[in-house]
């Protein structure tokens, strides 16, 4: 991860996809935008990619932790990576911390996957590279994958959904408590490894990360102090 000015951020697109291959992740604060800057940011980066599983068909989502809906809103997301085929392929996704009233522990974390599942227990290796995974959407659609030899070479993972969460997983050939075990374990193992980073938000703040690199996650904590956040995904063309 790396922090930036702001006086950087003119020239952030033309340097996006070096700093992002370095450091996974880029924070920048005391960030003033408009939608229209958002989107500006969007563009310079790469090929915008419209996100096909929320409520509102829009390129700019935004996140409102007041609302109930299952994406937009601030409900907890588990662990997952943007993007499930070689058609829906996302590189970058920005998120936009626009406001923030009173005490907000909403938070977003991530796991670069790449690193830690260098350094993964064996059981749980041959689980992800042997088995078939299947995570079934709120729309009906169901998405088949064994999750360290999928299609685009990357780790398609959806851990499974907390109540409200848009999508469930299951393993083929495991039943429920195994599965459970299994996720368990591999979240303590991703937590717990030096590869986890934990995001707490403050109005003005900008991050970009790796989709490609990272699993990332909604936390939320004991306070409920609303937030409104605007999120963008990317496809490099470079």
């Amino acid at each position: 991860m790396i922090h930036m000015t702001a006086a950087e951020l003119g020239d952030l697109a033309n340097c996006l996809p070096e700093i992002i291959a370095k450091h996974g992740i880029i924070v920048m604060d005391h960030i003033d935008l408009t939608n229209e800057g958002f989107m500006h940011l969007l563009v310079a980066a790469g090929d915008v990619v419209q996100p096909y599983r929320q409520s509102v068909q829009s390129p700019v989502s935004v996140l409102d932790s007041s609302s109930t809906l299952p994406v937009e809103g601030g409900g907890e997301l588990p662990f997952h990576r943007d993007g499930d085929s070689l058609d829906y392929l996302i590189d970058y996704v920005f998120l936009y911390c626009k406001e923030q009233q009173g005490e907000s522990s909403i938070y977003t974390t991530f796991v670069d996957y790449k690193g830690a599942n260098a350094e993964l227990p064996g059981n749980i290796r041959s689980i992800l590279g042997e088995r078939v995974f299947l995570t079934t959407f709120s729309g009906g659609n169901t998405v088949s994958y064994t999750p360290l030899c999928s299609e685009t070479g990357l780790l398609n993972l959806y851990f499974p959904g907390v109540r409200g969460s848009p999508w469930d997983t299951r393993i083929e050939g495991l039943d429920e408590q195994s599965s459970c075990i299994f996720f368990s374990e591999l979240k303590t193992y991703y937590v717990n490894s030096k590869w986890f980073y934990r995001h707490s938000w403050v109005p003005g703040q900008l991050l970009i990360f790796d989709n490609i690199r990272y699993l990332h996650a909604r936390e939320r904590g004991s306070s409920f102090g609303r937030r409104v956040a605007w999120r963008g995904q990317v496809k490099s063309n470079s």
